[in-house]
């Protein structure tokens, strides 16, 4: 699922970023999802080959099942496994980070340790590359449609990482850190484990070489970079096994009166989830100025992020029928606790955010709202809960133990 939304500003964030755009994105796509299968591998100008769904994805501004379930309701699950496939890849990662959350924290201090230590050459080399300034010409093609784009095909994504690692000799955390700056569908899962994937620390002994006949052939002759890529990819470097958190199941959330309801960019469409009947008294989110310092993400991916949430709030503020607050101010945390005790509010629901940026910040938020003696509550969607447990090896496990439940995940959308 890729999304390719260009430079964005103000109204035009506003309307590629809201639910009815998904909606729509997703309601003209399922017609060509006989085409999907064949098609989905080449990377060819404006991407129309592809479903433009994952930034909604991201956002959960539409939600997996619904796109599982609008692909059902067409067409029987064998002539749309490719499509099926590239929906729960997403969620594959997500459960696999959840059970492994100690990966992203060792992910953000390799990121701070290359950029502090990569002195010289190897400087100057990882700089050009995320200018797209190298000899390489698909390279830097595709490190300028990034920047100027906030997007990249899925299988120039793949590429790109095996350049940048395996001919560039880069460090695969900078080259994740690229993505995740300028990526507008960019999670904490997806890139970067995938990352690590390419790189051959997911899975032993399987690391991804980028090849010059398969690049040339699925970018239909565009690009041709015969003898300037490495067909060595040696071993990385081990690391330690990432240590397996058990995944504990949530309990229905309590629905009793005097809650508020926090929303955050990794969770926009709260009138859909178990959330749906709640009565609040009030509703907030808002971007987080912390998050974008900590990943140094482009203005771009800001801005869609911010007009993601805004597209939330109204629509949640007219579903539940309360007040909403747009929080702002250098501090989301103090945000967060300053419109819960000027509300009076005893507990805060929020749906779950997977690990990452966002997770870090309801960590904080949760301390300093205990210490003003209100709680704050965590809910997570049926569609995580019942998936995620499987997702502790490979994805094709994955995808045996979680095919099953799709169809009835779909329809039992709340």
């Amino acid at each position: 699922m890729d999304q390719r939304v260009g430079p964005l500003r103000g109204q035009e964030t506003q309307l590629l970023t809201s639910r009815d755009a998904g909606i729509r994105r997703l309601d003209a796509f399922v017609p060509n999802l006989r085409r999907y299968a064949d098609d989905r591998s080449y990377d060819r100008p404006l991407h129309k080959n592809v479903s433009q769904l994952s930034v909604y994805l991201k956002h959960r501004l539409i939600l997996e099942s619904e796109a599982v379930g609008a692909a059902l309701r067409h067409y029987p699950m064998r002539q749309v496994e490719k499509f099926l496939q590239e929906i729960i890849w997403r969620t594959y990662w997500k459960g696999w980070l959840e059970l492994h959350p100690g990966i992203w924290e060792h992910y953000l201090k390799a990121v701070d340790g290359e950029q502090h230590h990569i002195r010289g050459s190897r400087r100057a080399d990882w700089e050009a590359a995320t200018r797209g300034e190298t000899d390489i010409d698909c390279f830097n093609h595709w490190a300028q449609e990034l920047l100027d784009t906030g997007y990249l095909h899925n299988h120039a994504r793949m590429w790109f990482a095996s350049i940048w690692i395996f001919t560039l000799r880069l460090p695969w955390s900078l080259g994740a850190a690229f993505f995740l700056s300028h990526l507008h569908d960019g999670d904490a899962a997806s890139n970067t484990l995938s990352w690590r994937w390419v790189a051959g620390l997911h899975t032993r002994g399987k690391r991804y070489l980028a090849l010059a006949g398969n690049i040339k052939e699925f970018t239909e002759g565009r690009f041709d970079p015969a003898d300037q890529l490495s067909k060595d990819a040696p071993e990385p470097v081990e690391e330690a096994p990432p240590e397996t958190v058990p995944l504990t199941r949530r309990l229905p959330p309590d629905l009793r009166a005097s809650a508020g309801l926090l929303l955050t960019a990794d969770d926009l469409t709260p009138e859909i989830s178990e959330l749906r009947d709640a009565p609040f008294a009030s509703i907030a989110g808002g971007w987080s100025s912390s998050v974008s310092t900590r990943l140094r993400l482009s203005p771009s991916v800001i801005a869609t992020g911010r007009a993601a949430t805004r597209d939330a709030l109204a629509r949640a503020s007219e579903h539940f029928g309360a007040p909403v607050r747009q929080l702002a101010g250098d501090s989301w945390v103090d945000a967060v606790t300053d419109w819960a005790a000027s509300n009076s509010l005893e507990r805060v629901l929020v749906l779950e955010t997977p690990v990452g940026p966002w997770r870090t910040e309801l960590s904080l938020a949760r301390d300093r709202l205990a210490q003003e003696g209100i709680e704050l509550q965590v809910v997570r969607r049926s569609w995580d809960d019942c998936l995620w447990p499987y997702a502790s090896a490979g994805y094709f496990r994955f995808k045996h133990k979680a095919w099953p439940y799709l169809s009835e995940l779909a329809a039992m959308q709340p």
